[in-house]
C-alpha cells in the first residue's frame, strides 16, 4: 500500500470533499437525460450517448475516490447504458432496469457521505471483459 504524505493526504481529503458536494448534481444529471431520454415511444440516442458518458465518470471518480456503492451503482447503470447503445431495438423495454438502477444510485449517493471511503475497487474490468 502506497503511504501519502500529509500534504497528499490533505489535498485527497479536499477532492473527496468536493467529489461529494457535486454528487447529487451529478446524479441529477443523470436523471434528468434519463427522463428525457425515455420520454418518447423510442430511446433517444444522442441522451443514451450522453447518458452512457455521465455514469462512466462518474463511476470512475467514484472509484478513484473510494466510495464503491456509488462506483457500483453507476457501473451497472453505464453497462445497461451500453447495451442499450450497442442494441437500441431493446429500447423501452429496459425502461424498468434503468429506473430501478437510477433508483438504487441515488440511494447509494445519499448514504456516500455517511460511509468512509475504502481503497479504490480492483478487477471491475475484468469481470465484464468476463461477460
Amino acid at each position: 500500500m502506497v503511504r501519502l504524505t500529509t500534504h497528499q493526504d490533505v489535498e485527497l481529503q479536499r477532492l473527496r470533499q468536493t467529489f461529494l458536494a457535486q454528487l447529487p448534481e451529478r446524479v441529477q444529471a443523470i436523471e434528468t437525460l434519463l427522463a428525457e431520454a425515455l420520454a418518447g415511444d423510442r430511446l433517444d440516442g444522442g441522451r443514451m450517448d450522453a447518458l452512457f458518458h455521465l455514469a462512466h465518470r462518474l463511476c470512475g471518480s467514484a472509484g478513484i475516490y473510494g466510495y464503491q456503492a456509488v462506483h457500483l451503482a453507476a457501473a451497472a447503470l453505464e453497462d445497461v447504458t451500453q447495451g442499450l447503445r450497442d442494441a437500441p431495438a431493446a429500447g423501452v423495454a429496459a425502461a424498468a432496469d434503468l429506473c430501478r438502477l437510477l433508483a438504487t444510485l441515488k440511494r447509494v449517493s445519499t448514504e456516500a457521505g455517511a460511509d468512509p471511503p475504502a481503497a479504490a475497487p480492483r478487477g471491475r474490468k475484468r469481470a465484464r471483459a468476463n461477460r
